[in-house]
Parts: structure tokens; C-alpha cells; sequence
């Protein structure tokens, strides 16, 4: 592909993320020379469903901007891996 912007490196990684393979999400990830808010939502998703919530956590600790999509996927995060006090935790936080 001659031409790779910012929307074509979401493409590869959100494949990644949809076939359950944060591993090779995050390789993407780690490669892309810019990345949106998207990009970073794509990634803390992608662990979330993998059930890696720690990576998931590290990351979104690590984005440059966080919206309402970012505290949505990691309270959804917790809450599907069990730990309710974190997910409680969050919202405190987000509000």
C-alpha cells in the first residue's frame, strides 16, 4: 500500500482486534508512526475481550486524551472480568 494514513493502520488493527489477536494488534500498534483516539480505544478494547484487563489498563493510563468511549470500554472491561470495585472505581473517576 503506497499510501498508509491513519485510517488504514485502524483497519489492520481493529482486524487484529476483531479476530482475537491483541498480540498482533499491538505490533501494529507499536509500529504506527501516528495514532488517534481510535486507535488507543481499538487497543484497550482488544485486551479487554482478550481478557488481558491489566494491558488494557496500561494503555488506557497511557493515552494522550481519553473520551467517553475510553471509560466506557474499561468499566465494560472490569465488569465482564468480574471486578465490580474497579468498575465502580472507574466511574467515580469518569465523572
Amino acid at each position: 500500500m503506497p499510501n498508509k494514513d491513519l485510517v488504514s493502520w485502524n483497519v489492520m488493527v481493529s482486524g487484529y482486534v476483531n479476530a482475537g489477536d491483541p498480540v498482533s494488534a499491538r505490533f501494529i500498534f507499536e509500529a504506527m508512526p501516528i495514532r488517534g483516539i481510535e486507535t488507543w480505544n481499538l487497543m484497550i478494547l482488544g485486551f479487554c475481550k482478550a481478557g488481558e484487563i491489566e494491558l488494557a489498563k496500561d494503555y488506557f493510563n497511557r493515552m494522550p486524551e481519553r473520551n467517553a468511549v475510553s471509560w466506557t470500554i474499561m468499566v465494560d472491561g472490569y465488569i465482564k472480568s468480574g471486578n465490580i470495585d474497579h468498575a465502580r472505581c472507574f466511574l467515580i473517576r469518569c465523572q
